[in-house]
Formats: C-alpha cells, sequence, structure tokens
C-alpha cells in the first residue's frame, strides 16, 4: 500500500501574527495540493498526526468549508488528536469529533488500531495518550502519535521532549512505520520515524521552513519526500524589527541605570530619572505602560 505521510496541519480561519496575505487561502491551496499528490501517486490514505485543527474554537461557516473541500478532495485520512484539538483536554464537542462523526473522510485512530485492507495496522496515541503495548505480526504497524519529539534539542534548556533515536529504538520491534506530530520541525529517523512538521508557516522564524509530505511504500519501504509550494513574501517584518530595536533599547537602558553611581531606594524614582537623562519618547511610553500594570497587579 502507499501511504501518504503528512504533518500538523493546525487548520484555522485566523491568520497568525506577522502573516499578511490571505492566510485560508493559502491553507486551502495547500490541502488541495497534497490532495493532488495522493491522487497523482495513488495513495490509499494519508495520516495526519493530530492538530488536525488550531483550535476547538472555530466558526461554523469555517468548519463547513473545510468539510466541503476534503469532501471534494478525495482524501481517505487517518488521523488523531494533538492538544490543538482538544476542548479542555477532552475530545468532545470538538471539530475533529465533528468532522470524524459526520464524514466518510476522516477517521480517528483508536489506541486499539484499525486495520485497512487487510495489509495496514494503525495505532493511534493521541495527545497524552501512552503508546500502545499490542500490536499485529501479521500486518504492516503503523503508530501516529502526538508528543514532542526532537531529532535534537530545539534549544539548549528545553525540557518535556523525547530523543527520536531513544523513541524509535523503544518502540521499533512494534511498529514498521512511525509518524509524530506536535514538533513543527521536519526530520526522518532512520527512514521509520517521519516528523513532517507543520503545514503552514506560522511565525516569522518559520520562514525558512520547507512543508512537505512523504509518499510512503510499504511494499518496498521506499519512501519519497515532496515539497508543498509555499507563497511568498507573507511576512510582515517591520514590528518585529521595531520590538527587536525597543528590547535593545531597554537591554542598553537597564546597563546604563546599573552603572549609575548615585541611586537612591525609590526604584520607580530612579527609573523615571533615568528616562528623563536620555530623552527616549518611544522607550520612555512603553516603560510607563510596563510601571502601570506592575501597579496594577
Amino acid at each position: 500500500m502507499r501511504l501518504l505521510i503528512t504533518g500538523d496541519w493546525h487548520t484555522t480561519n485566523k491568520a497568525p501574527e506577522n502573516r499578511i496575505d490571505d492566510f485560508v487561502s493559502s491553507l486551502f491551496k495547500k490541502i488541495k495540493f497534497i490532495a493532488k499528490i495522493y491522487k497523482d501517486k495513488k495513495c490509499d490514505f494519508a495520516l495526519q498526526p493530530g492538530d488536525f485543527f488550531d483550535s476547538p474554537f472555530i466558526p461554523y461557516s469555517f468548519f463547513a468549508s473545510v468539510f466541503e473541500l476534503l469532501s471534494e478532495s478525495g482524501l481517505q485520512i487517518a488521523a488523531i488528536y494533538g492538544q490543538h484539538d482538544l476542548r479542555y483536554r477532552t475530545k468532545e464537542n470538538t471539530p475533529l469529533t465533528a468532522l470524524w462523526a459526520t464524514s466518510d473522510f476522516l477517521q480517528v485512530i483508536p489506541a486499539t488500531g484499525l486495520i485497512y485492507n487487510n495489509e495496514v495496522a494503525v495505532y493511534g496515541a493521541s495527545f497524552g495518550e501512552e503508546v500502545p503495548n499490542f500490536f499485529d505480526e501479521g500486518h504492516f504497524n503503523v503508530l501516529l502519535v502526538h508528543q514532542m519529539i526532537v531529532d535534537e534539542k530545539l534549544w539548549a534548556s528545553q525540557e518535556g521532549h523525547t530523543l527520536s533515536g531513544h523513541f524509535l529504538k523503544k518502540h521499533k520491534k512494534k511498529f514498521d512505520l512511525i509518524v509524530s506530530g506536535d514538533n513543527h520541525q521536519f526530520f526522518i529517523e532512520s527512514g521509520k520515524l517521519f516528523n513532517m512538521g507543520s503545514l503552514m508557516r506560522s511565525r516569522i522564524d518559520q520562514v525558512d521552513h520547507e512543508p512537505s509530505v512523504v509518499v510512503f511504500d510499504t511494499d518496498t519501504l521506499k519512501w519519497e519526500r515532496i515539497l508543498i509550494p509555499v507563497e511568498k513574501n507573507v511576512f510582515d517584518f517591520s514590528k518585529v524589527t521595531s520590538e527587536k530595536e525597543r528590547d535593545a533599547k531597554i537591554e542598553a537602558f537597564v546597563e546604563g541605570l546599573s552603572e549609575t553611581k548615585v541611586l537612591g531606594f525609590d526604584f520607580e524614582a530612579n527609573l523615571r530619572s533615568r528616562l528623563r537623562e536620555i530623552g527616549d519618547e518611544e522607550l520612555t511610553a512603553f516603560l510607563n505602560l510596563c510601571l502601570g500594570e506592575i501597579k496594577q497587579r
């Protein structure tokens, strides 16, 4: 069988901060591209490892648009729940549950697994759930899992993650293929664990992210990564630049404050005295706002 491996879709009608394009149009173009690859490569079903939706609170009109798009796409999707799909950490009364209950194109995979065409068994470990310990030796076994699995730490002090090598070593005897979600970075571990990352670029630090899918053949164990086209110039960098400039000013201000030789015990008085010395109206307004919030708390 041929499986189409995807990542976190985060389907939403709300444009992320700093995106200046028509976000929903860009999202739907990518889903249509996925559907085209699915058809062209003659895939049997698609794997989606959680965070299908970005929030459990979406407008009915947007849900209807997603439903219509997927109904016409020809996709058959095996999915699990990510934390963004849950409503107060429960599966009830959520868009993904509604999509599963009302459509014939999406199936949420339970821990006990589902068998496709008597060949492939897919097991689900939604957000917060344990990886199933049972598996069927008579099938090609696939695990869909939503937890923070990384090939290397995303930042030096990162916690609450699992290294992909360790995860694969622990579970490779049970599963022939593992598809993970939650980590928005793309990586592949040993040709058996696939983390596709996010479908959309929601933050400016993702400007170089290349969303993609993988076509995986369960008979030959060969796979092919296909990049999904992205729109150009979709981020507004001006706000980020101004924030960096403001942060630099604050850092310089704090350094100058610490170098002031004569200080009283009144912190606010010292702060305002230093602000008068530097005469920066924008920084003064920002720090005055911060002082006001501190007083209210």
